[in-house]
């Protein structure tokens, strides 16, 4: 049997894709009042991100980290 904290965390981790990856995921998430209210929560999460607008990350913040990589 699937546990609501291997439900919670393929969710988290994967989304809508772990439901169709999963049946007995499904099954309990449509069964089990916990895991549907942080499914809820997380696709109002992830509607509330795609609603931000886009802005464009400062060049230092960019070039910074992939100076380092390419050192590595």
């Amino acid at each position: 049997m699937i546990t609501c904290d291997a439900v919670q965390e393929r969710l988290a981790e994967i989304g809508a894709a772990a439901l169709e990856e999963d049946a007995a995921l499904a099954r309990h998430l449509a069964g089990c009042e916990a895991c549907s209210a942080l499914w809820a929560d997380l696709q109002a999460l992830e509607a509330d991100l795609a609603a931000l607008p886009e802005a464009d990350a400062p060049e230092a913040l960019v070039s910074a980290p992939l100076e380092k990589v390419r050192q590595a």
